[in-house]
């Protein structure tokens, strides 16, 4: 139910912030079931792997270590102006959000270690609270009816998976 209320809650954001004209667009609706599968294939692989091993830290270590050595070679032979610059002008910051997004990962691969995987995985896509009132604080996007209420009904998925 709770998951339910997430999904539900997800799609009134959705939907209520989407361009009309898009929404039944064959292309948009393919690439956003891919993106979909994607990150419940990874959610769990993840979480196999990390109670397989039984370390979260190393495991997000090593994830992040080969990853983004991929990348950096990546960058490196594709695009080395642009990484060059980036790295110059953003560097501490690129480090922070690094570091913080590392952080927060292996947070999460170690309460998959502690709790039923779905849950905090549904837990995880909580964000949308912060991204709305980000949207609406910082970004001065326009305050919508569907935003509030799809937040509104993740809120109440949340006091209910706390409940249960």
């Amino acid at each position: 139910a709770v998951i339910l209320l997430f999904s539900i809650g997800l799609f009134i954001v959705l939907f209520s912030s989407a361009d009309r004209s898009k929404l039944l667009d064959r292309n948009v609706f393919l690439r956003s079931a891919s993106v979909t599968i994607i990150i419940c294939a990874y959610t769990l692989c993840d979480a196999l792997a990390v109670r397989t091993i039984g370390n979260p830290i190393g495991y997000t270590i090593f994830l992040y270590a080969s990853s983004g050595t991929v990348v950096f070679i990546y960058a490196l032979v594709f695009h080395k102006k642009r990484l060059t610059k980036a790295f110059t002008n953003n560097h501490y910051l690129g480090l922070l959000w690094g570091s913080i997004s590392l952080v927060n990962y292996c947070g999460e691969l170690w309460a998959m270690t502690r709790a039923p995987v779905a849950l905090v995985a549904a837990l995880r896509e909580t964000s949308i609270l912060f991204a709305i009132v980000i949207a609406i604080v910082w970004l001065r996007e326009p305050v919508r009816p569907g935003r509030i209420a799809g937040a509104g009904v993740v809120a109440f998925g949340l006091v209910l998976m706390r409940l249960t």
